[in-house]
């Protein structure tokens, strides 16, 4: 989609250098060929290191600072215009993807008092869903995947801005992807992602009870996370990590490959591989192949 054909549809936006945008996301995202707003001079190096961003909203006098090779369009009230674009897309178009009836493997094991969306839902072979659980709409679920009592896939985020003057939790369009032979146990809830695309756990990881995973965030391979841990949004976790039971995980933190975070850890800033951090603040404290 261009910027010149959306913007018909919002007001106060012109258009500076016409481009296309296959999705829409924040500053940090990654997603193919984005469409983000920048409202601040200061987060200006992140939209130039940010090579997945194809077309930017912003104020008039930060024009000459864009890449050239950007699409532009100028407001006076960029975040307000972005939020609008969003909402639009998801209330008027398929831009965030079709609807279909779900899917569901008939070598699964469900249970009769569990909710399944009835659409926008996929469900591999072998997969197992106990009473009480409930699957929402854009959920994929990979093969021999366990989803224990109470647990909610791909419920709304939690995304609160002042738009227009008023305050509002952001519409979220995306999903959550669950791979091959993951396990979540009781009452946990992972969020589905903001603008389209997904908030994903990658195969083998395991999630203890209790558990919230935040819009977009990313978990790799063969993870542990223990009961109570809260991930918020936008985090990586890369493959082989341990998250102890009550940690707490900052946004946007970047927590490398087999990683430890000890119990009741606060984590606010990126976690190197190997490492072992504990503490409020979680601090370095060995690397995980030391005794």
């Amino acid at each position: 989609m261009k910027l010149s054909q959306i913007v018909t549809n919002i007001k106060r936006i012109e258009v500076i250098n016409d481009q296309s945008f296959e999705s829409i996301g924040l500053l940090g995202h990654q997603e193919r060929k984005m469409l983000v707003t920048l409202y601040d001079k200061k987060y200006l190096d992140s939209l130039k290191n940010n090579g997945y961003i194809s077309c930017v909203i912003t104020y008039p006098d930060l024009v000459k600072e864009i890449p050239k090779n950007l699409g532009i369009a100028v407001t006076e009230h960029p975040q307000d215009a972005f939020y609008e674009i969003h909402e639009y897309l998801a209330n008027n178009t398929n831009f965030y993807g079709e609807n279909f009836d779900s899917r569901i493997s008939s070598e699964t094991i469900i249970a009769d008092d569990c909710y399944i969306a009835k659409q926008n839902v996929h469900i591999g072979k072998g997969t197992v869903i106990e009473p009480k659980a409930v699957i929402l709409e854009n959920s994929v679920i990979g093969e021999n995947v366990i989803i224990r009592s109470g647990a909610v896939i791909g419920g709304e985020g939690f995304e609160p801005k002042l738009v227009n003057g008023k305050k509002i939790i952001v519409p979220h369009t995306g999903g959550v992807k669950i791979n091959d032979r993951v396990e979540i146990q009781s009452n946990s809830h992972i969020a589905k992602s903001v603008f389209g695309g997904f908030t994903e756990i990658g195969e083998n990881t395991k999630i203890d009870a209790l558990v919230h995973i935040a819009h977009n965030v990313k978990i790799g391979k063969n993870c542990e996370i223990a009961a109570g841990a809260i991930i918020a949004g936008s985090t990586t976790i890369r493959d082989n990590v341990w998250i102890g039971p009550n940690a707490t995980i900052s946004s946007e933190i970047l927590i490398e490959d087999n990683a430890f975070v000890a119990l009741g850890s606060a984590v606010f800033k990126d976690v190197k591989q190997n490492s072992v951090v504990l503490g409020v603040p979680a601090r370095f404290l060995r690397w995980r192949n030391e005794s």
